[in-house]
Order: structure tokens, then sequence, then C-alpha cells
């Protein structure tokens, strides 16, 4: 897969320092996935590339021919163009480097990732907005042919994972510029659902201590451990993109991928003020809560440190609420109360708060 990809900027420094490369020149080893293949097993795919074939067949009698390059391959089966925006969708795969677990040239994952990438990247005409718009038609349909597959969990498994790997390593520029961010958030969600489901479907990795359970997830499902690991790496390395998109677009682009139930440690506070407080706090009053913060006493516990700054807080995940310690929600009534004492803290102990 990679030795195909020309990688975009956002995620091809990782994946090269992660992944061993052949030194020699890769042979190409398997056929891509056919246009009546794509018919028959993922039609709202066939469907987008179907548009998309039809949009550069009408520029081609536009403007005719080019000079030395005659007419479009046509696909006998289907009728359609083989190569849309010079990119050609019938050419050889090329043998993927060692690193990739069961994600082999000739798998299923491989070759849906790189009919999926190479349909993005067919997306793209130099109108940003345009891309934008039909990038996500590609991914919705994709994604909805993934999860459609239903035959077993390794299927399913080895379809999210050659959507991941695809919009991962094409970046999503155009779609994370100028897509419509409430769409490509719901979009990225479902992703990440699917995901949270299968891995804890699947079970956690292995620690070895858990050979033998291991061996029986993978005999039920399919899915090694080398091969879940691998699904995280690149779960992560798209939630990267996706947390670094407001940074460099804006703060309409701000997204997040929570793939996995991970635990989270409590973070410090200051021992006279509540946890929980301390959380409704910043998630009504931001300003507030990171003034108060910055002027901690010296009875605070030490800040930590290693600490990943694109991790988002607990009141940033969609469908967060304040609970007390039984888990019930909160009312509105106990969360000003607790917001007082804190406002009523900060003022007696001198630290800056909203109100100050």
């Amino acid at each position: 897969f990679f030795s195909e990809c020309k990688p975009n900027h956002s995620i091809a420094p990782t994946l090269n320092s992660t992944m061993a490369t052949s030194e020699e020149e890769p042979k190409a080893t398997a056929a891509p996935l056919s246009l009546s293949s794509v018919r028959d097993r993922y039609p709202n795919l066939f469907r987008e590339y179907t548009r998309l074939s039809d949009r550069e067949q009408y520029t081609h009698d536009d403007i005719g021919d080019l000079p030395g390059v005659g007419p479009p391959p046509i696909d006998a089966a289907t009728g359609l163009l083989t190569t849309i925006m010079h990119v050609d969708f019938m050419a050889p795969l090329s043998e993927n480097p060692p690193g990739m677990s069961r994600m082999t040239t000739t798998s299923d994952a491989n070759r849906f990732c790189m009919f999926v990438w190479k349909m993005m990247n067919a997306c793209e005409s130099g109108s940003v907005g345009g891309d934008a718009c039909r990038q996500f038609e590609v991914l919705n349909a994709a994604l909805d042919d993934a999860l459609a597959q239903t035959l077993n969990q390794l299927s399913k498994f080895d379809h999210l994972l050659g959507w991941t790997t695809a919009a991962a390593h094409h970046g999503l520029h155009a779609l994370l510029y100028r897509g419509d961010p409430e769409r490509n958030r719901s979009l990225f969600k479902v992703a990440a659902d699917a995901w949270k489901k299968l891995f804890e479907e699947i079970g956690p990795a292995s620690d070895g201590n858990a050979v033998a359970v291991a061996a029986t997830t993978t005999a039920t499902t399919g899915v090694d451990d080398a091969y879940r690991k691998f699904a995280v790496f690149m779960c992560e390395s798209f939630g990267k993109i996706l947390r670094s998109a407001r940074k460099e677009y804006g703060d309409h682009a701000r997204y997040t991928f929570n793939f996995i139930k991970r635990p989270r440690a409590p973070k410090a506070v200051a021992s006279s003020v509540p946890a929980a407080a301390t959380a409704a706090a910043a998630s009504s009053f931001a300003v507030a809560a990171a003034s108060a913060g910055g002027n901690q006493k010296e009875n605070s516990a030490p800040p930590q440190e290693n600490i990943d700054d694109d991790e988002p807080e607990p009141w940033e995940l969609e469908g967060w609420v304040p609970t007390t310690k039984g888990g019930k929600q909160k009312t509105p009534n106990v969360i000003r109360g607790e917001l007082q004492r804190y406002i009523d803290q900060c003022k007696a102990d001198g630290s800056k708060t909203q109100t100050s």
C-alpha cells in the first residue's frame, strides 16, 4: 500500500518511521479490485465511482482527446472509465512492506483501502470546496459499505481498517479545510463508534500474561494481537490528523476520534477544591478555570508531565455530563452551588476568577 501511495504530509513521516521499507523497488504482485467487484460488493462506493467517471467523461467530451494521449480507457464490464483525474484504478498493486501484520497485498483490507484512497485522489480537481464535497461522499459511501460487512468480525475489521488507513494516509486537506464541520463530525463519530464496538468485542491486546486469552480471541474473531495493534496505530494516526486540523484550518475544524475506551487518570487539583466542582467550573467557565489553574497554591499537587496536549478533556467529549459519585447526573442547582463555592474559595485564597 505505502509503496503505491505518494504520501500526504500529514501522516507519511509517522508511517515511514514506524514501518520498515524494502531497499529494492517493489514488484507488482496483485490485481486491484475490479470495477465489477466493486459494483457487486460495495454498491455505495460504486455509485460514487460512477459519478466521478461520468464527470470525467463529460470533461473529456468537452475538451476532446489530449495530444498524444487518446481516449480514456473504459472498463468492458461496467462501461465506466478506469482512469479518473490521472488516477489509474487498474494499475497492479505493489507488495506491502513488512510491519503491516495481516494487511497483506491481496487482503480485503488492502484492496479496499487502495480503491478508497485512489477515489479520494480522483476527487481532486483544484476546486477545494468541490473537492471537499466529493471526498465526503466517497468516505461516507465507503464507510457504509465497510459497516455493511456482516459475514464476521474479521470482515468488518478488515474493511474498517482499510477505510481508516486510506483516510489517514490521504490527509483529507480539502475535507477538513472546506467541508461541512457538522457532517464531518458525524462521519468521524460513526467510524470511531464502530471501532470502539469492535475493540470491545475483540478484547484488549495481550500483555504477556494473557497469551491463552489472546489465542482464544484470535480463534473466535480472526483478529490476532499484532493485527489489533496495527489497527490501533492507524486509528491513533488518523486521530492526530483530526485533532491537528483546528490549528491548521481554524476553530471550525475541531474534531476528535475517540475510537477506544481507555482508563483516564484523574487530574491533580488543589486539595481544597472538589474534583467535580473543578470539572464543572472548567466546563461552564473556561476562563475562570484556566486562570485558577495558573495560580495554584503550594499544597496543590504538581502538574503531570508528558501529557498529550491533543487529548480532549472529559467535558470536550460528546455526550459528557457532570455526575455525582453515584453516577447520577447533577442538577443545575447542584452545579451552581459547586461553582459558587469554588469561586468563593478562589476569592478567599486570592486566586483570580472570572468575577475578579
